[in-house]
């Protein structure tokens, strides 16, 4: 994917995620990929024992450089068989992610992330918003802790 208000024009940035090795097994992995178009490098965000669905730009705003923004995608835990809302900042790649909302459930993979660039930026925002003002800021550090069974 790429950034929606570029589709069909230039772009310096695609964001993929992961796929199984064998053309018999197509698996959704446990990385995605951010690829740089102009120098050809990939950065890496790794998602743990979770696989990745779909990944989303969603902008920061209007009028932004184009990766100015977050990476929103559902994925899944295979160990917990239940999934999450994962939210990367996109400047930010192969950094720590921004946030990380637990389902009490699976979500299937076929929720493709289109449902996300409909709420856009208000969105991602309302989301971050929350997490970082609404609810105690120890929430913040749970992002970066491994989760138990």
């Amino acid at each position: 994917r790429v950034n929606d208000r570029l589709v069909g024009l230039p772009t310096r940035f695609g964001y993929t995620q992961q796929l199984g090795s064998t053309a018999d097994n197509p698996s959704m992995g446990q990385e995605l990929y951010k690829y740089d178009l102009q120098t050809g490098i990939a950065e890496v965000h790794g998602l743990g024992n979770v696989n990745g669905g779909e990944p989303v730009f969603v902008p920061r705003g209007e009028g932004g450089a184009e990766d100015d923004g977050w990476i929103v995608l559902f994925g899944h835990d295979l160990s917990t068989d239940v999934s999450e809302l994962r939210i990367i900042d996109a400047q930010n790649f192969s950094g720590l992610s921004v946030a990380r909302v637990f389902t009490h459930h699976r979500v299937p993979y076929g929720s493709h992330g289109h449902l996300f660039t409909r709420c856009s930026s208000q969105f991602a925002s309302t989301i971050l918003s929350l997490i970082t003002r609404t609810l105690p800021t120890y929430l913040m550090y749970l992002a970066h802790l491994p989760r138990s069974r």
